[in-house]
């Protein structure tokens, strides 16, 4: 989840220090990668072709020249247990409505009856202002439309596997990406290694990397035009006028991962009300608050006690295998389509994978 409502308050209140450049800025420097984030992200987006996403990401860093190292995440922390209950529930809500759907529309397929969770499904959109602008107000149910809706709810119902864990690891192997298990959190370790000067940067879709103090974020990569976010710790600092201690009240008064907002207490009241009265406690002192929600005490040192991985250096990515690549991919099926022979899928996968040997060797990566 991250920090929330934290992106749309930077954008609010200092929007400079959102910096779209190119990647290639960060060429001969190492990026810390929190895989779990990416796995989640990939599969949602690409489905069952979530191992390509991770190729193009990879291919997308190297020939930039920059070096990604992968963080698995090692035990959750008991703080999360809340938060992972949640999720569950939410994650389990909406795989049952999802299934309920699809036996309806299979219903519909057979006997022409429209179920009443399909008519409230409909109901929703036609009461829904942005949806009726763009078409003309019918009472008559579009099944399309429905199974469309359907398909894409399907989408969002994602399990990530020790399995699929194990498979990017021997995907990150072959292409001679170092990979590490954090203690805890992967999230924690790559923002520890970005302040311990170990790599030079993280790269995620969480905000939580703001809280922990990583001096520079990189985020919203785009893997086709080699672009990205980069947000510098220090610059929503100087912007804010906060301290880093401060920074890191507003994200746990926003709400994290660890602990709730205060009721009708959102980013923009928590900013204001830090920066009369300093911190957590002066807001407390000052006002009528409630903070006992926010377990400010337990959260911070959550996001500031850091465990000592034994790390001093990491390596830099070294020469993919070729040929193992290319069995890894025939194997995994990543470009197979199913209208295809095999030995086409196969000469479809030689070619793909051949343009990004290609694209790498321009520049000056070798393959074995």
């Amino acid at each position: 989840m991250g920090i929330k409502n934290l992106n749309k308050f930077l954008r609010d209140k200092c929007p400079d220090v959102f910096q779209e450049m190119h990647i290639s800025n960060f060429s001969f420097k190492k990026v810390a990668i929190d895989i779990s984030l990416y796995m989640y992200k990939f599969k949602a987006i690409a489905g069952e072709r979530w191992l390509l996403a991770f190729i193009n990401l990879i291919t997308s860093l190297r020939r930039n020249h920059m070096h990604c190292i992968f963080i698995f995440d090692g035990k959750s922390p008991p703080e999360k247990e809340e938060e992972r209950v949640r999720r569950r529930m939410e994650r389990d809500k909406l795989e049952k409505k999802v299934n309920e759907l699809i036996e309806a529309v299979d219903e519909y397929h057979k006997t022409g009856e429209i179920h009443e969770i399909i008519t409230q499904l409909w109901e929703r959109r036609r009461k829904n202002p942005t949806k009726r602008l763009l078409g003309t107000r019918s009472n008559s149910i579009d099944m399309d439309w429905v199974i469309e809706k359907v398909e894409q709810k399907k989408c969002q119902i994602i399990h990530v596997t020790e399995e699929d864990f194990n498979t990017s690891k021997q995907l990150f192997d072959i292409m001679s990406v170092p990979h590490f298990t954090a203690p805890w959190e992967a999230e924690k370790m790559c923002a520890k290694l970005c302040i311990d000067g170990i790599v030079d940067a993280v790269l995620s879709e969480d905000t939580d990397v703001i809280a922990y103090g990583a001096p520079v974020f990189i985020t919203k990569i785009d893997t086709k035009a080699d672009t990205a976010i980069v947000i510098e710790n220090n610059a929503v600092q100087t912007e804010l006028e906060l301290s880093h201690a401060q920074l890191l009240d507003l994200c746990i008064m926003c709400g994290t991962d660890y602990n709730s907002n205060i009721f009708r207490v959102g980013s923009h009241t928590s900013y204001k009300k830090l920066v009369e009265f300093n911190n957590i406690e002066g807001v407390s002192e000052n006002t009528k608050l409630d903070i006992s929600i926010l377990k400010h005490e337990v959260v911070r040192g959550l996001f500031t006690k850091f465990e000592d991985y034994g790390i001093s250096e990491i390596p830099y990515c070294g020469t993919p295998n070729y040929k193992k690549l290319l069995q890894f991919v025939i194997t995994k099926k990543i470009w197979f389509d199913a209208r295809r022979g095999e030995n086409e899928n196969i000469l479809v996968s030689e070619s793909r994978l051949q343009k990004i040997k290609e694209d790498l060797l321009r520049n000056d990566m070798v393959f074995e």
